[in-house]
């Protein structure tokens, strides 16, 4: 499996990547890699280069003499529980993304064999995908795919080895997920405390011929019609300025966070968790927390979630009704929990 070099590739090489004779085989590939092997490969593990050129070794690039690309981190560790160690890479081949390749390597009698993560990840590392879950000794892997959920926010998928594939096994975690819902909550209450803390240093009122009008910003045209009172014709306390767009990436920060949350109470188990979070966004004066709505509704797939779907497929941004309309698709339109599969493959040489 020779990786393919595009031609605007080739050029950012020519310019920007040394050409190096064809690197010979490490000894990796003929090491023991048990776990109770003489030299751990665990415990005493091999540089980076050297992982890296078994790895090009293996894609059959040391054959045309040149190496792409860059390790970012890696581990050993004993993933099929069998005594044989894993090595589990994340590597980058350029782009806007960094570090967003994942792949796993098993040396078998003959060959080792490469389980390729076919998702799109987000810039991650070693320590934040191989995991000892349950805390027993067993290890298993999460894949963040950040594409598969809201904002740009990660959607984390375990996987582990079921006898035959690295399997996408998160429904045998609820653990996992509570303890990330748990974490979540307590973030979007910091959010929250962060936010009221601006708002309180912030003049929340416009004047105008003595009178204040006290109105949330997020909330002009659903809310309740805004008080007024006069004021005394003092001098306002100086305090520092926020802006109207600090405020709102505040708000949305906290909507998408809220929306991941409800998503995972959905998964577990939580039949209508986030819906009045969505009808709120959908009656945002906002497209971006409309957006969201749709995005929700859509997952949901109620029939009481597809009518709000519906009238937002009528909505006067044109990129709100294109997603609600189903004319823009989005990861997980088939299973709002999709996650890839790691891909076998066999080495070229």
């Amino acid at each position: 499996m020779t990786k393919k070099i595009g031609l605007l590739s080739l050029v950012y090489l020519l310019a920007q990547v040394r050409v190096t004779a064809a690197s010979p085989q490490t000894d990796l590939a003929s090491a023991d890699w048990a776990v109770n092997a003489p030299h751990s490969l665990a415990k005493d593990p091999p540089s980076s280069e050297a992982i890296w050129n078994l790895m090009n070794h293996l894609w059959g690039n040391d054959r045309v003499g040149v190496v792409l690309g860059k390790l970012c981190s890696f581990r050993f560790v004993d993933l099929r529980n069998t005594g044989e160690l894993s090595l589990v890479t994340v590597y980058d081949w350029g782009g806007t993304s960094d570090c967003d390749q994942l792949s796993i390597y098993d040396k078998g009698p003959t060959d080792i064999e490469e389980h390729y993560y076919s998702g799109g990840l987000a810039s991650t590392d070693i320590k934040s995908v191989v995991k000892d879950i349950k805390d027993d000794g067993h290890f298993e892997l999460v894949a963040p795919l950040g594409a598969a959920s809201y904002c740009d926010e990660d959607w984390p998928s375990v996987y582990a080895w079921t006898g035959k594939a690295y399997t996408n096994v998160s429904s045998q975690y609820p653990t996992y997920y509570r303890t990330l819902l748990a974490s979540l909550k307590k973030e979007i209450a910091k959010l929250e405390r962060e936010r009221v803390r601006l708002a309180q240093a912030t003049p929340a009122s416009s004047e105008a011929n003595g009178f204040a009008i006290n109105m949330d910003p997020w909330q002009a045209g659903s809310a309740p019609a805004p008080s007024t009172h006069r004021m005394q014709p003092e001098q306002p306390e100086a305090r520092p300025s926020v802006s109207p767009e600090v405020e709102g990436a505040s708000q949305l920060d906290i909507d998408c966070k809220q929306a991941q949350a409800d998503k995972i109470e959905l998964f577990l188990g939580s039949k209508d968790a986030g819906m009045l979070d969505a009808i709120r966004w959908a009656n945002s004066n906002h497209p971006r927390e409309r957006t969201l709505a749709a995005q929700v509704f859509k997952v949901m797939g109620t029939s009481e979630a597809l009518r709000y779907e519906q009238t937002l497929s009528h909505d006067a941004d044109t990129k709100v009704a294109k997603l609600a309309s189903g004319k823009v698709g989005h990861w997980g339109e088939g299973d709002p929990y999709y996650a890839p599969s790691f891909d076998r493959k066999l080495p070229d040489n």
